[in-house]
């Protein structure tokens, strides 16, 4: 019997399948920005300048530390950070304050992460929920109480500054659903001391994993088409 074996590839041979991400964006303090651009305004002589350096972009969400999972991550210039997704419940805690404690279970292996007593933190809960009238999805953002412990939870997703310098906005706020989730976004304020962060952070990046983003290539849809003339 003669037979014919086709392999057909759907457009490509191979596609790039992202794994499921945490997503969060920081962007600088919308009053923040408005304030420079009327200050750079009022200069006479300046309104050109202003238009080619593109004042309206503004940097001060970068340069922050995130950690999430044992993963460690800085905000870069557009204030993106993403972790590799770890959890499916769609419930998470965000806490921001200037340092936490690893706690060692033996040799380097982390047991949890623990609020530091001596520095002031705030704590949120983000949870997605669907609205059953008009199907639509949205992030539930609400202030908690810090734990009596100060053993953080595992799905905790830190940014390394003070409460004061970081706007959290609470209620509730759109998202789609889709393979990753995308949190709200978090608002900066001017202050928060880069440098100062990244020694700290520094001194305990041992304790985490760097984010590396991967995409693999994965074989696209193979067709088998037989023919033959019989036995």
């Amino acid at each position: 019997m003669k037979k014919l074996i086709v392999l057909l590839f759907a457009l490509l041979p191979f596609t790039l399948a992202a794994p499921p991400m945490l997503m969060m964006r920081l962007q600088a303090d919308p009053s923040r920005v408005a304030d420079r651009i009327t200050k750079k305004l009022s200069k006479p002589g300046k309104f050109g300048r202003y238009l080619t350096e593109g004042a309206l972009r503004s940097d001060s969400a970068a340069g922050i530390f995130a950690s999430y999972a044992g993963y460690l991550t800085v905000s870069p210039a557009d204030g993106l950070i993403s972790f590799p997704l770890k959890q499916s419940k769609p419930l998470f805690h965000l806490v921001v304050t200037r340092k936490v404690v690893p706690v060692v279970a033996f040799a380097n292996t982390v047991d949890h992460l623990a609020l530091d007593p001596a520095e002031p933190a705030e704590l949120y809960l983000l949870s997605q929920q669907r609205d059953e009238l008009t199907g639509k999805s949205y992030w539930q953002v609400e202030r908690t109480d810090l734990p009596e412990d100060n053993k953080l939870p595992l799905d905790a997703v830190i940014l390394f500054a003070k409460p004061k310098n970081v706007i959290v906005p609470l209620g509730d706020m759109p998202t789609k659903l889709g393979q990753h989730f995308v949190l709200p976004d978090i608002f900066v304020r001017k202050g928060i001391n880069i440098l100062g962060r990244s020694l700290y952070v520094l001194s305990i990046a041992h304790f985490f994993k760097p984010v590396r983003l991967h995409a693999k290539l994965e074989p696209k849809r193979l067709i088998e088409q037989s023919t033959g003339d019989g036995a």
